[in-house]
């Protein structure tokens, strides 16, 4: 039962930036973004993959690091691609 929670919770919590992404990318604005927000986002989410890496088990956790990790660089890209 323990797996199914983990799997959900990652599915869910890898979703939080989708929003963002679609209203940057159809508004082209990134106005309201921070960049340091982004950048600190990013950089903690990379350890947090450097040391899931070693890590056996805690699958939940990898998949939604990496989701993560995908959803905060196409901001990132798309940041630097719309900024003024």
């Amino acid at each position: 039962m323990r797996e199914i929670f983990g799997w959900y919770a990652g599915f869910v919590y890898s979703l939080y930036l989708l929003p963002q992404i679609i209203k940057t990318y159809t508004t082209k604005s990134v106005e309201d973004l921070s960049v340091v927000s982004l950048w600190i986002t990013f950089s903690g989410g990379l350890g947090m993959f450097i040391y899931l890496i070693g890590q056996d088990n805690l699958y939940p956790v990898k998949f939604k690091n990496i989701i993560g990790l995908l959803s905060i660089t196409t901001l990132l890209v798309l940041y630097y691609k719309y900024k003024k």
